[in-house]
């Protein structure tokens, strides 16, 4: 069962590679001459890189719980000297896995979370032949016998209960808070400061206009039944997946002028840096890694809406 899996998975990946060839060529080249590259440099006098071991790197962010099992259990298994007719398939497995976490970091090709989609499957297929190796081995011991099959329950449930929390957010962050807004405005208008480099990608994000005015005439609007959105702001408002992490920082004028008795400030989480997006670019996957990609909750990095209501 375990070598149909894996060779079900390889072909898969060799079938994409066949028939996707003019595609992956296109992406190598855009890789290797990347023009995002050079909006980097223009921004941050360098330009940043992904570091090492990347495909472990991202699965602790995404899967901590999977990975932690795969690090464990492959500690272990150098003590556990059980020869059962899955360790073969095993090792198979983690030379799989350490050879594509090494074979991507040296080759060039993109090292984003989606280039090592096909593997995740095969570090959680290692966890269970490794941790069926553990049972084997320690099967007359109840006390190390119940401590594994705890560990991986507690494994299973952490990582499904990561994933929800994580899907939460990223709903929260992309629909909901989308449609916060577009609830707030109803039918009035929705403006933005001239000068804020949001504007664009907010109007995309809500699906409709959203009008470019001067700090002294959002009052009126506000007034009007209308709603004034503040894009994020601050040190390192522009690092987001927007424009590939190139986007200049937005240092937004003082607003107090703009909250009166009448109106009321509301703040939504924007889905622009949330690390799932951040792994979908190259940039901004080295900047989250050096701590550079602000946490999606730092106050100044919501979007603050000011309605009449």
């Amino acid at each position: 069962m375990s070598v149909a899996y894996t060779l079900i998975v390889l072909s898969v990946v060799a079938l994409t590679v066949i028939f996707s060839n003019d595609n992956i060529i296109n992406h190598l080249q855009e890789n290797l001459i990347s023009y995002h590259k050079y909006d980097a440099f223009d921004k941050f006098w360098y330009v940043p890189q992904s570091p090492y071991f990347t495909f472990f790197r991202i699965g602790a962010v995404l899967e901590p719980f999977v990975f932690a099992a795969f690090a464990s259990l492959f500690a272990l298994r150098v003590f556990v000297k059980q020869n059962s007719n899955l360790r073969p398939v095993t090792t198979a497995l983690i030379c799989f896995v350490v050879a594509h976490a090494l074979l991507i970091d040296a080759l060039p090709f993109t090292k984003l979370s989606r280039s090592h989609f096909a593997v995740y499957p095969l570090v959680i297929l290692a966890v269970a032949l490794m941790a069926d190796d553990c049972v084997r081995k320690w099967y007359r011991s109840r006390v190390l016998r119940r401590f594994c099959l705890i560990g991986l329950l507690l494994c299973g449930t952490g990582s499904v209960a990561m994933g929800f929390q994580s899907w939460g957010h990223l709903v929260a962050a992309k629909q909901v808070s989308a449609q916060g807004i577009v609830d707030l405005a109803g039918g009035g208008p929705v403006v933005m400061l001239a000068d804020d480099p949001f504007r664009e990608f907010v109007s995309w994000w809500l699906r409709r206009d959203v009008l470019a005015l001067p700090l002294g005439d959002i009052v009126h609007t506000i007034e009007a039944g209308g709603v004034f959105i503040l894009g994020p702001h601050g040190e390192g408002s522009g690092n987001t997946v927007l424009l590939h992490c190139s986007l200049a920082d937005f240092y937004a004028p003082n607003i107090d002028s703009i909250a009166g008795r009448d109106t009321k400030s509301y703040q939504f989480p924007y889905y622009a840096y949330t690390p799932h997006f951040s792994f979908e670019e190259e940039i901004c996957q080295a900047l989250y890694f050096e701590g550079k990609i602000p946490h999606v909750s730092d106050k100044n990095k919501l979007l603050t809406v000011i309605a009449n209501k």
